[in-house]
């Protein structure tokens, strides 16, 4: 419930029929050991390090994914749903989908269960660890403030502030 209060977001010109729901899959589970590339296998490793825990291997990936995502025009995807793509043109920006493509990738390769979900013109992760489960929006963490709330009440703008996007 909304305890009576209305979020006013002015979502003029975006429509959801521009987002590009293909090979999107909201199953809830992922174990996709050894199917990712070697360079997702060889940054996902660079980012975790020798951390041994999975929910600190999962808060460095977030985090990463937080300051190294930038976003760039809600459209569909440019990368064709490939997260090599997405990661070799991060630098340039990365529309949710993308974002959320290529940070599955980077948990599958550290074997964290995850999976991509979706709402009215956004893409985040859900992650498991020991049956509890996380959001993991890391889309839009430059220019936009943090706690920016979009159209379906899914917070933007993932921040490597603790907690933050990390909620249960």
């Amino acid at each position: 419930k909304s305890a009576g209060l209305k979020i006013k977001i002015d979502t003029t010109g975006l429509k959801d029929s521009k987002v590009d729901y293909t090979n999107v899959s909201s199953s809830g589970s992922s174990d996709n050991s050894g199917s990712v590339s070697a360079d997702i296998q060889q940054l996902s490793n660079e980012i975790v390090g020798d951390e041994t825990d999975e929910y600190k291997k999962f808060e460095k990936l977030h985090n990463w994914g937080c300051t190294n995502t930038p976003y760039s025009n809600y459209e569909c995807s440019h990368h064709n749903n490939d997260p090599d793509e997405c990661l070799k043109n991060k630098d340039k920006g990365l529309n949710c989908g993308d974002t959320a493509i290529l940070m599955k990738a980077l948990y599958d390769a550290q074997n964290i269960t995850n999976h991509i979900t979706h709402g009215d013109y956004h893409f985040w992760n859900i992650v498991t660890i020991n049956g509890k489960k996380y959001c993991s929006d890391c889309s839009g963490n430059r220019g936009h403030a943090i706690g920016k709330v979009w159209g379906n009440n899914t917070p933007l703008g993932g921040s490597n502030v603790k907690g933050y996007a990390l909620c249960s």
